[in-house]
């Protein structure tokens, strides 16, 4: 997920920039609260990275959630 957003961010994109200080912002407020945020799953492949435009990082991301 960080991955895609940075990736988003890099390319310009609002979405991107918004992701990260949404997770900026859920980090600072778990760290005030004596919670951890942990972040699961692997970096997604180059073959991930090419089929990224038929949701297959949005695929990746759907898969850690439900675990």
């Amino acid at each position: 997920m960080i991955d895609e957003l940075q990736a988003q961010a890099s390319k310009g994109r609002d979405v991107g920039f918004k992701g990260l200080e949404e997770v900026k912002r859920i980090r600072e407020l778990a760290s005030s609260r004596g919670l951890t945020v942990k972040f699961a799953g692997e970096r997604p492949s180059l073959e991930d990275i090419k089929l990224a435009r038929s949701g297959r990082i949005d695929a990746l991301i759907r898969d850690v959630a439900k675990s």
